[in-house]
């Protein structure tokens, strides 16, 4: 019985030997971990703050840090990479006065409104006056100035720059007061026009974004939403027949009765916010459209 209870008692010492050494290794790596993003940080902002952000070293920055993009830079890194940096904080009043001018008209504005107000409502700030007012007339100003008819999915596909702008504005951590952000008078209405202070800068980066990641996408017709299906299906049959022939045998082998929201909102509509922005941050970065379609094919 003392030979058990040695061996018993042998055995417990090294198993808390084992978790504590693993507890150890793990804090070591939190730590390394912590200590990198900090280094990561520290150096991207000091190239942001440059009179002039290189956007070459940007990328290379990003891209020897596995395309990581610190939450604090985000929303200057995108712009930087998608050309609209010096459009931030653009106080010309051009374009400002065009977004606060616009007339909500559209010949379908009642549904611009109601996708508003159904967007992201798990995040407290898209329940704000502030970010659902500027997001009625970033849509609506889009529309009018590419001479297109809105189009669900757009809304989904804003949503991550109106998060950005409102997190850098402080207006998340104020979303019980409404009042947050900009108020000007509004000259149509007559009365106070509330939304996000850099309002003309997100407008630039949705729309930077749009020409860049998804052309086409919500012309009349959704025909390059209808190509891009296609060639999902056959990247699908080439790369996965086995699982191509799975989907065929269940009736689902059609992309569009799965995937259409993953192409046509970029995922915006699929994932959640966290993970959409750092896989936004590697579709910014690559700048190739044709990216989205083999990320649906791997997340097959």
């Amino acid at each position: 019985l003392e030979d058990v209870d040695v061996v018993v008692v042998v055995h417990r010492h090294d198993t808390l030997i084992d978790t504590c050494q693993q507890e150890i290794r793990a804090r070591v790596a939190r730590d390394d971990d912590t200590r990198k993003e900090n280094e990561l940080r520290e150096e991207m902002e000091e190239l942001l703050n440059s009179d002039r952000c290189d956007r070459y070293r940007l990328q290379r920055l990003c891209e020897a840090n596995d395309n990581k993009i610190p939450p604090s830079c985000r929303r200057r890194a995108w712009a930087v990479l998608l050309g609209v940096e010096g459009l931030l904080h653009a106080r010309d009043g051009l374009l400002d006065a065009d977004l606060a001018t616009t007339a909500e008209n559209l010949i379908n504005q009642r549904v611009v409104t109601a996708d508003v107000d159904r967007t992201r409502q798990t995040i407290d700030l898209f329940r704000t006056s502030v970010v659902k007012d500027s997001a009625v007339r970033i849509l609506t100003f889009y529309c009018k100035r590419k001479e297109r008819i809105y189009r669900q999915g757009m809304n989904e596909i804003l949503a991550p720059f109106l998060l950005l702008a409102a997190q850098e504005e402080g207006t998340g951590s104020s979303a019980s007061n409404p009042s947050t952000g900009s108020s000007e008078p509004d000259g149509n209405a007559g009365q106070t026009r509330r939304g996000l202070r850099d309002e003309s800068g997100t407008f630039n980066m949705f729309y930077a974004f749009l020409t860049r990641q998804l052309p086409n996408m919500f012309r009349d017709g959704f025909h390059s939403l209808q190509y891009l299906l296609r060639c999902l299906g056959l990247l699908l049959q080439f790369h996965d027949p086995e699982l191509a022939k799975f989907l065929e045998q269940h009736d689902i082998g059609q992309p569009a009765l799965y995937a259409t929201s993953w192409i046509l909102t970029a995922f915006s509509h699929d994932l959640p916010m966290p993970t959409l922005l750092a896989l936004w941050d590697t579709y910014i970065l690559e700048e190739s459209p044709l990216l989205h379609l083999f990320v649906s094919l791997a997340w097959l």
